[in-house]
């Protein structure tokens, strides 16, 4: 499935977040996916993969929205708290899939 990369200008969130339309275009398509995948999606498995998908993953994660992890050789993509954050100002419910305590990158037990 081809993924549309454009964001429309009402979409962008309302905390400043210092990343591209193209990334925040791959960031929101992930928090659309992560149900699919409880929560933490496979990167290239639904959404993304490409070669030049990596700097997009590599702004989100420097702005602290996901991290990513490799599983048996496997690329994982995991949401922080902020990220949660910014998915829900985009009308994308992530809270029921994370239970965060708030602190960044530690989950409630």
């Amino acid at each position: 499935m081809a993924y549309q990369f454009t964001v429309p200008a009402e979409t962008y969130p309302k905390t400043i977040y210092h990343i591209t339309p193209t990334s925040l275009a791959l960031f929101l398509a992930y928090a659309e996916d992560a149900g699919n995948w409880s929560g933490t999606p496979l990167v290239g498995g639904n959404v993304g993969g490409s070669k030049a998908d990596r700097g997009n993953l590599t702004q989100l994660k420097m702005e602290g929205l996901i991290t990513t992890f490799t599983d048996e050789g496997n690329t994982w993509l995991k949401f922080t708290p902020r990220g949660v954050d910014m998915a829900l100002e985009h009308g994308i419910d992530l809270r029921d899939l994370y239970a965060y305590d708030r602190t960044f990158g530690k989950v409630a037990a």
